[in-house]
Parts: C-alpha cells; sequence; structure tokens
C-alpha cells in the first residue's frame, strides 16, 4: 500500500465515528420519507464500508483517489421498494430533502442502452446541509443512496457476489445469462405494476 492510500485509511479510522452516526440520521430520514409517501417497502438499509472492503477498494482503483473525500460511497443506504414507479416516488423526496451532487448521481435506468438488460436502479450522491440542524461533524460528508425494486435487488445482489467478487471475471457466456435473467425481471416488474394497478381498478368498479 502506497503512502497516499494509507493516508486514506488514516482519515477513515478518524472519520469512522461520524459516518455511523451519518448513517442513522440518514436511515431515519429515508424511514421518513417513505411514511410520507404512504407506501410500503420492502426494506430501508445502510451500512458504513469497512476497512478491509476500502482497502481492497484502493487496492483495485487507488489512483482514482487522492483522499477519503473523493469516496462517495463510504457511507450506503438504500431503499427497497415493491414496484418500480415508487422508486421514481421515493426518488423525488429524497431529492427535496438531501443536498444532491447530480454530477456524480445517475439513473441506471436511462443509461441502459434499449437493446441491452442489465443493472437497473435510481443512485444518488447526496449530503446533509449545513444550518439545518444536524451536527456539523455529519454535514457536507457525501453518502450514497440507492433506490431499486426488489427484484432488481435480487439481480444485483447475486451479480455482485458471482462476478464482482469473482478473482477470474465473468466468462461472456455467463455474463450474457445475467442480461438474460435481468430482461425477464425487468418484464416482471412491469407486470406486478399491472396487475396491482388491475386490482385496484376492479375495487373501485366493485
Amino acid at each position: 500500500m502506497n503512502l497516499k492510500d494509507r493516508m486514506i485509511i488514516d482519515e477513515y479510522r478518524q472519520s469512522r465515528a461520524s459516518f455511523v452516526a451519518l448513517g442513522d440520521v440518514v436511515h431515519d430520514m429515508l424511514r421518513q420519507i417513505v411514511e410520507r409517501a404512504g407506501l410500503m417497502v420492502l426494506g430501508i438499509e445502510h451500512r458504513v464500508k469497512a476497512e478491509d472492503s476500502l482497502i481492497g477498494k484502493l487496492a483495485r482503483n487507488g489512483d482514482y483517489y487522492q483522499c477519503l473525500d473523493d469516496l462517495t460511497d463510504i457511507l450506503g443506504a438504500r431503499v427497497i421498494c415493491f414496484f418500480s414507479d415508487e422508486v421514481d416516488i421515493i426518488g423525488k423526496m429524497v431529492e427535496e430533502s438531501f443536498v444532491i451532487d447530480w454530477e456524480n448521481s445517475s439513473d441506471k435506468r436511462a443509461l441502459i442502452k434499449a437493446d441491452t438488460f442489465g443493472y437497473l436502479s435510481l443512485h444518488y450522491i447526496c449530503s446533509l446541509p449545513f444550518n439545518a440542524g444536524y451536527p456539523d461533524d455529519i454535514c457536507g460528508k457525501r453518502f450514497e443512496i440507492q433506490i431499486r425494486t426488489n427484484l432488481q435487488h435480487t439481480w444485483a445482489a447475486i451479480n455482485h457476489d458471482l462476478g464482482y467478487k469473482s478473482e477470474f471475471g465473468v466468462p461472456r457466456v455467463f455474463a450474457r445469462e445475467f442480461a438474460r435473467i435481468a430482461g425477464l425481471l425487468e418484464i416482471a416488474d412491469d407486470e406486478f405494476m399491472r396487475v396491482r394497478d388491475g386490482m385496484h381498478a376492479y375495487s373501485k368498479d366493485i
């Protein structure tokens, strides 16, 4: 490990308690967002990146990071929805509740090509505003919020464990299989919404 990376690790150790406190605040804010939206979600999660995970990331991509502030995922939070239109509802409320780093945020659904299938999720890089009643040591620290459906979450978790964590990479034939499954799950998400809307319409008619 070079000197720069060791300095990032030292900074992480000094800042970890602040990220833990920030995680609790973010989790509570996301819970309140879901409640205000009147939605039932599968789960709200958050985690502070473990030191060994950070060391591995620096070993793979250390040239991209000059200091700890360059890493936007030391704290990561996630909302897992049942229906894909709820992703947009919660996303809009996240935009209203946090300071958004638009340059580093992304909507994976909009980025994917029309003739391919793959990772679908809404990613925000956020921070808490200063002078809004939050402790100063947690304000301004960037963190990631992911919003996706249960099916998207399942696909991403399996793909991550079998692909991203594999020391051998993913052969093309298996990458193609992952893409085919992603396509099936995208159709399933749409069908779940169609059935839900049909049941609502049926209930109104009755």
